[in-house]
């Protein structure tokens, strides 16, 4: 089974969870004073304890999509996922090559500068990416591929090439590339939440808001990496706890969330599946009663309409009759034909309202079905057809047949109909008929085969429908009701 992970099409009017975000806030204070004593205590301490904190983050953020993979559906979090395992790489070379780190020797402070640009590059690009993700599927291995091969160019150009366009120099500060660069970022960032906050009806309560805040903090991280001149400026200070709370708010939509409350994020479609299907099935219902009622109306209808047209109709067939025993042969030859047309139409009139009669009592008449057996029920068709197997001279064969919970009254007609049929048309040969029954697993299978001019492929469907006829009336008489009974 898919799911589709953090967006959902809800029925349901948005509205966003404020809590996660208060809770934040509260814990936050104690925690921003903390780190504030201690940037100013040891700045390289500080700066080791935010980053790795973000580094720690963004491998949970890829852990949780990773694991996730098979019930993934949409492209927003395992995009991020991958970026995320990315970003935290070149976030751990930028922590490693801080001024005073001592892990590369020889390098100032342009090196995590540069390395910093590259990263948050790349973070504010993947979430702009992502959105176009929404509900669509994204496969792991182009994304790795791009990413892996992202990442190789960035740091290539950066240590290896020395192509990365410089963005700090010491004793002068940022460089024009810099500024324009966290301008960018933000412009690519501030896009991201319009596509997001359009599709915040695809989000589950709560986690459109964790992200929406986490992109805006990180805005205004990026405004305050613009002014510093000192990379242990208050400024830079300001930058990574806006970073640190940036973090903080991806962790509560994805990992806390995902993890500790799956209802929100890996379950949210299923919850939204199930309500769809609910309401299906309750629609379902109400046509399903409907229908019921249109069909029972439709056999009282036809049961009222033919049972009142058989006093008009024996009226007519009766004067029709005395007609032509007194006045037949004493008019002229057309009078005859006309008498005889009269007797014709309303005999065939008459066979048509008790067919009618027959097939509105199969939905309005059915009886509780009981145990039955067939056999007798298979004889007592045989008995009802007797006059018509003596004149035909037909033969009917029966096989052990078994006992079935059924309605016997409408099982007989239903055999009645069939070893009528196959004694009508025979054509040319005796009527021969076989009926036998086959235990098939649960079920039993009856055939009823004869020796009759049989039917077309193309009829076969056509022959159960109400009225309809593959014959002349001449030839074969009858009202094309017999198999749709």
């Amino acid at each position: 089974m898919k799911l589709q992970v953090t967006m959902i099409k809800s029925t349901r009017p948005f509205k966003a969870d404020a809590r996660p975000i208060l809770y934040g806030a509260a814990l936050g204070i104690p925690v921003i004073a903390g780190l504030y004593v201690i940037s100013i205590y040891n700045y390289l301490l500080f700066h080791s304890i935010v980053e790795f904190f973000s580094i720690v983050v963004a491998f949970s953020i890829f852990v949780t999509a990773w694991n996730a993979r098979g019930r993934l559906e949409g492209g927003f979090l395992p995009l991020l996922g991958v970026a995320y395992l990315y970003i935290a790489s070149l976030d751990l070379l930028h922590t490693l090559a801080y001024a005073g780190m001592g892990v590369f020797p020889g390098h100032t402070a342009n090196l995590p500068t540069q390395l910093w640009i590259a990263a948050r590059s790349m973070e504010a690009l993947s979430i702009l990416a992502a959105t176009f993700f929404i509900g669509r599927r994204v496969s792991f291995g182009p994304v790795f591929l791009i990413y892996s091969l992202a990442s190789f160019l960035l740091v290539a150009a950066i240590f290896y090439l020395k192509v990365f366009p410089t963005c700090y120099i010491d004793g002068v500060g940022l460089t024009l590339f810099k500024k324009t660069s966290e301008y960018v970022i933000i412009a690519t960032l501030l896009i991201s939440a319009y596509l997001v906050y359009k599709r915040k009806d695809r989000f589950s309560e709560g986690i459109f808001a964790l992200f929406i805040g986490s992109i805006i903090l990180t805005v205004f991280s990026e405004l305050s990496f613009v002014f510093y001149v000192s990379v242990y400026g208050f400024s830079n200070m300001v930058g990574h706890i806006l970073k640190v709370a940036s973090f903080y708010l991806i962790y509560r939509a994805i990992v806390i969330k995902g993890i500790q409350e799956p209802y929100d994020l890996i379950f949210s479609d299923l919850r939204e599946s199930e309500r769809s299907l609910r309401g299906l099935n309750e629609q379902l219902g109400r046509y399903s009663e409907e229908l019921k009622r249109s069909n029972q109306e439709l056999e009282q209808f036809a049961y009222v309409a033919s049972h009142d047209l058989q006093e008009p109709l024996r009226t007519v067939s009766s004067f029709a009759r005395l007609l032509k025993e007194r006045y037949q042969g004493k008019l002229d030859a057309d009078a005859d034909d006309f008498i005889g047309y009269l007797v014709g139409g309303a005999a065939r009139m008459s066979c048509l309202v008790d067919d009618l009669l027959a097939l509105s009592r199969v939905g309005t008449r059915g009886k509780p079905f009981v145990p039955t057996d067939c056999s007798r029920v298979v004889d007592q068709a045989i008995d009802d057809l007797a006059f018509a197997i003596q004149d035909s001279g037909a033969k009917i064969t029966t096989g052990p047949l078994p006992t079935v919970k059924a309605d016997a009254a409408q099982l007989a007609q239903l055999f009645q109909n069939l070893i009528g049929n196959a004694i009508k048309f025979c054509g040319e040969n005796t009527p021969q008929v076989q009926i036998k029954a086959q235990r098939n697993e649960s079920e039993w299978l009856f055939s009823v085969k004869d020796n009759g001019i049989g039917i077309a492929p193309e009829h076969r469907d056509r022959v159960f429908m109400v009225f309809q006829r593959l014959h002349e009336r001449e030839k074969y008489p009858g009202t094309g009701i017999g198999l749709a009974i």
